[in-house]
């Protein structure tokens, strides 16, 4: 490893500040519970501001108008459980995961990528080298598929390899872009047969709690031999206090 990825590989930060419980109530609920009665109360004070006192509509417009609003209703069952979701969600849960031990298994940390955006996939490869560092539960390589050669990325070495789709490969069902370049990885990846994948996308930020997390699912699934597949929870953190407008919209499905 040379003196750049070192740099990169060195533990930098101690584990984030956890939320607290008490009963039911957590941190993450009351927040979302504060935001909500507030948010609301919000709209209310900016309807009265903005049209005053109602009035009964006139006329065939208004009336349909007024009758229209109804559509609104439509969103009471998604928002119902998005609500139930915000309140369920156990953020973090890191106490289930302070006694996870390590495991021998070998993971890739497989990245597909065009590889047109050098500084994020540059960033995620590193990331991945510094969270590993700090939680060091399994051994692991990090696999970065692209079909692009003319790029400047962070030098191979023990823990990165670069897999690189050739032009005139094709699947035996002609699969195209992210699949094409999955299966290619699969019948040429030099991993051992009983290694696991965890698929990262380039601009993925894995994390101390999802690394603790994925040993814990590995260990629980070869020792019950119930094989399944695992998916964490897409969050929209990266960088936003630069860009919070434009992480917002990308929150909206």
């Amino acid at each position: 490893m040379n003196e750049e990825d070192a740099r990169f590989a060195t533990p930098i930060e101690e584990e984030g500040i956890r939320d607290w419980k008490f009963g039911l109530l957590t941190g993450h609920r009351l927040l979302v519970a504060t935001l909500l009665v507030f948010g609301i109360a919000g709209l209310y004070v900016l309807q009265s501001w903005l049209w005053g006192s109602s009035k009964a509509p006139h006329g065939i417009l208004e009336n349909a108008w007024s009758w229209g609003s109804l559509l609104w209703v439509t969103a009471v069952i998604p928002g119902s459980l998005g609500l139930a979701g915000l309140f369920s969600f156990k953020y973090p849960r890191p106490h289930e995961l302070d006694n996870v031990r390590p495991i021998k298994r070998l993971v890739s940390l497989r990245i597909v990528s065009k590889g047109t955006n050098v500084e994020v996939l540059t960033d995620t490869i590193r990331r991945c080298q510094k969270e590993m560092a700090k939680t060091p539960l399994f051994p692991y390589v990090i696999e970065v598929v692209t079909d692009t050669n003319n790029i400047k990325l962070p030098e191979p070495n023990k823990d990165l390899k670069y897999i690189m789709v050739p032009e005139d490969y094709s699947t035996k069902n002609n699969s195209l872009y992210k699949a094409r370049a999955l299966q290619y990885a699969v019948e040429n990846s030099e991993l051992p047969d009983n290694a696991w994948i965890v698929h990262l996308d380039e601009e993925t930020q894995i994390t101390r709690s999802g690394i603790k997390g994925i040993c814990k699912m590995i260990r629980e699934e070869e020792r019950s031999g119930k094989l399944r597949i695992g998916q964490g929870a897409i969050l929209y953190h990266r960088k936003w206090q630069e860009h919070p407008f434009l992480t917002l919209v990308t929150m909206v499905p």
